[in-house]
């Protein structure tokens, strides 16, 4: 009732602001300068109500759920006051669009990605679901490099938990040397309707593999080989598919988790001649920036005003926020600025042109503030 007057008495247009996380509020893990005081800026204006100021960290990064990820940077930016602290419910990472893409309970999700991929599906709502290494353990002859890569104590493991699982039978076992009517009834058992690449895979040849089998499969389990025209039984989401390569400490750039869809694409076009149907999440693609903005109409509805992306990145920020038709603040003090040096100051001769360029971040949040926020 708050929220409904003050919208209804002031008639204002409510802006947003969104931002990057690395090279915009933290750098080689630490705070950028004048960052925390930024973002408590932020939050003490939100504690006067909820829907005054949205505010979100849009990411490519994941590999951890968004609470997690709150408390690591409310560390590295030394933020302790807890009502002005970072929530999960503050970040976007490329994998939270999968909330909204989990089948019901009787449909079977294949996750690929580390252990930390299971707290990730279970704050999801995941609750069918098994993890690529468990599936290639329960069928490890689909992929025989798993065989001679995996030992007999990590087999073990994988399949205990398949055995706790809920919904699974007890008396599961690998099938590696059963007969071959044997090994089809059981895969039939476990058709996949959906497989989600959350973050690094943990053993390449079997990921590559195993998507493959059922990227080209018409039943969702490995076996058969559909028609290029045929629909695809399998939907597949991957999350951060640009991340090709990125910045750490070590001075020569990193591969970067993108690079395992540019290989199963390239793979599976070479074998099948045709390409798999993917659902890609991840700046600068259009689908992170929407799920974005139908976060924001649900909390503002008519009262949306113009959203803000603060960014370091041309291609991934200033061109995605571009593209979203949301203005765009264009920092000095990450990924551009490196590549370039001294950073252009002329906004025409730049490739992604940015509304904004902006110092910092906390220059960029002044800019929003001074625009539409005081008096």
């Amino acid at each position: 009732m708050m929220q409904r007057r003050f919208f209804s008495i002031n008639h204002k247009k409510i802006p947003a602001i969104i931002s990057d996380i690395h090279g915009v509020i933290i750098k080689k893990g630490k705070g950028i300068q004048n960052t925390k005081e930024a973002i408590e800026r932020i939050k003490t204006y939100q504690n006067r109500d909820e829907a005054s100021l949205p505010f979100f960290l849009l990411s490519n990064g994941g590999g951890t759920s968004e609470s997690s990820k709150a408390e690591s940077l409310n560390k590295m930016l030394g933020i302790t006051n807890k009502s002005l602290k970072l929530t999960g419910k503050d970040i976007i990472l490329a994998s939270s669009p999968f909330r909204y893409q989990i089948p019901n309970q009787n449909q079977l999700s294949l996750i690929f990605g580390g252990i930390d991929s299971i707290e990730m599906a279970e704050d999801y709502g995941f609750k069918n679901y098994l993890l690529c290494q468990e599936y290639s353990c329960l069928f490890p002859y689909l992929a025989p490099t798993s065989i001679r890569n995996r030992t007999h104590e990590e087999r073990r493991y994988h399949l205990e938990n398949l055995r706790a699982r809920k919904g699974l039978d007890e008396n599961i076992r690998e099938l590696s040397y059963a007969p071959e009517k044997e090994r089809m009834a059981a895969l039939q058992k476990f058709p996949v309707h959906s497989a989600f690449v959350f973050h690094y895979v943990m053993k390449l040849e079997e990921s590559l593999q195993i998507l493959s089998d059922l990227a080209v499969s018409p039943t969702g389990y490995p076996g058969l080989i559909r028609n290029q025209e045929d629909q695809q039984k399998t939907k597949i989401f991957v999350a951060n598919p640009e991340s090709i390569t990125y910045t750490e400490k070590f001075a020569m750039k990193r591969i970067g988790q993108g690079s395992f869809l540019k290989i199963f694409q390239n793979i599976f076009q070479l074998q099948y001649g045709f390409n798999a149907d993917v659902t890609a999440f991840g700046k600068p693609g259009i689908a992170s920036f929407d799920y974005c903005s139908n976060k924001l109409e649900a909390m503002l509805q008519d009262n949306l005003g113009e959203i803000y992306m603060i960014g370091d990145s041309l291609k991934g920020d200033i061109q995605g926020a571009n593209n979203a038709g949301w203005k765009s603040i264009l920092v000095k003090s990450g990924d551009y600025s490196q590549k370039c040096g001294n950073i252009c100051e002329e906004i025409e001769t730049l490739e992604f042109k940015p509304t904004y360029i902006a110092e910092d971040f906390s220059e960029a949040v002044d800019l929003i503030f001074k625009e539409h926020l005081q008096g």
